[in-house]
């Protein structure tokens, strides 16, 4: 019974790859439970074996995406079930242009279609904006989906402000899994330990960061980085790390590596603060599992994450790309740290409220429902 249900076919990175896009997928695809739809995945892109050889992964893009886009093809020829085609670009071009041709094919086979924008770039709106012809082929080609949703009020003003439909655009967060949330262990020492877990790259704000404790490596301030993950090309958490030690910060900064699972949460359960010194960001998972987690964030003011963090209450915004408006905040923090350990609690039961797995597949669940039978 459950294979005659009116399926919806989700095109995305293949699910074991790194990344947020990814990792929500992974979450998606395991806990979404519905009586009334299915779910089907079909990758596109480099393949994880691919990941670390930039080069190699670049040349065979090509192939990949050409099987996928045939393999959809006889998908849609084959399974009458499929009635919703569901892509997940981000906001720069070669996912856009991957994007675009999956939509015209879904529209060819009169499909629904539903367009999640997952990542978000100021310099590719302006683009779009500034472009006439390049705004009529993205409006002529994402204007065809039957809904779209983005991860922050501003991305949507923005689709908005470029001609779309505002009741064609939805609002939605990434999530994470509240089973796996490990129990908060309740600090009263004096060392404030704050934990960052992402791609390590300048990006990130990981530059920002070591300049940061530096300063208050000096005031006197008594606190422990950890700098979880891996760097976005060859050598740049070596650059990092001698950085680190060259200002003198080996006892307050950490570089573990990459971690996953439940020593993962482990890291969140144990740390008094989240740090997220991101220049540009979507709606990232790790403030999301942080939250969910108890912890007090300390980020920018960019993408989702002013919808999420809500100043002095579950956290507080620095400027991107200012590592004394950074050290500001944290000093804060530190003086603070009393006040923010009390708000554990509140801060976790208000995220699993608003980002659980449970709230956001219910949400996804019921606009499928409405697409279909509304």
């Amino acid at each position: 019974m459950h294979n005659q249900l009116p399926k919806v076919l989700i095109t995305s990175n293949p699910l074991d790859h790194e990344g947020g896009i990814a990792n929500y997928y992974k979450i998606f695809f395991e806990f979404f439970k519905s009586n009334h739809i299915s779910l089907m995945h079909l990758s596109f892109g480099s393949r994880m074996k691919h990941f670390y050889f930039f080069k190699l992964k670049f040349i065979l893009y090509p192939a990949y995406y050409v099987h996928d886009l045939v393999k959809l093809i006889l998908i849609l020829i084959k399974d009458k079930n499929v009635k919703i085609v569901q892509v997940s670009p981000s906001l720069i071009p070669l996912p856009l242009i991957r994007d675009a041709l999956i939509i015209l094919i879904a529209k060819l086979f009169k499909k629904r279609v539903i367009v999640f924008y997952r990542g978000w770039k100021p310099f590719m709106l302006r683009i779009l904006k500034k472009k006439s012809s390049l705004r009529f082929l993205f409006n002529l080609i994402y204007g065809l989906a039957d809904k779209s949703f983005v991860l922050a009020a501003s991305f949507k003003a923005d689709l908005i402000d470029l001609g779309f439909n505002k009741n064609s655009i939805g609002i939605t967060t990434t999530m994470y899994t509240e089973s796996e949330i490990a129990k908060k262990i309740i600090r009263s020492d004096e060392k404030v330990k704050i934990l960052f877990l992402g791609r390590i790259s300048e990006a990130k704000g990981i530059g920002d960061l070591i300049d940061a404790a530096k300063l208050l490596k000096d005031q006197g301030y008594n606190f422990e980085f950890t700098v979880v993950g891996h760097g976005d090309r060859k050598g740049v958490v070596e650059s990092f790390k001698k950085k680190s030690l060259m200002y003198g910060l080996d006892e307050h900064i950490k570089f573990p590596g990459r971690i996953t699972g439940n020593k993962k949460f482990l890291k969140y359960s144990e740390s008094d603060l989240f740090i997220l010194p991101s220049w540009s960001e979507g709606c990232p998972n790790s403030v999301l599992e942080a939250l969910g987690s108890g912890l007090f964030v300390i980020c920018t003011n960019v993408g989702a994450l002013n919808d999420v963090i809500i100043e002095g209450d579950n956290g507080k915004f620095s400027l991107a790309k200012d590592y004394k408006s950074l050290a500001k905040q944290l000093k804060w923090a530190f003086d603070n740290i009393n006040y923010i350990r009390e708000r554990s609690l509140r801060i976790q039961q208000k995220a699993k409220s608003l980002y659980s797995s449970d709230v956001i597949i219910h949400q996804f669940d019921k606009e499928y429902q409405d697409l279909l039978y509304g």
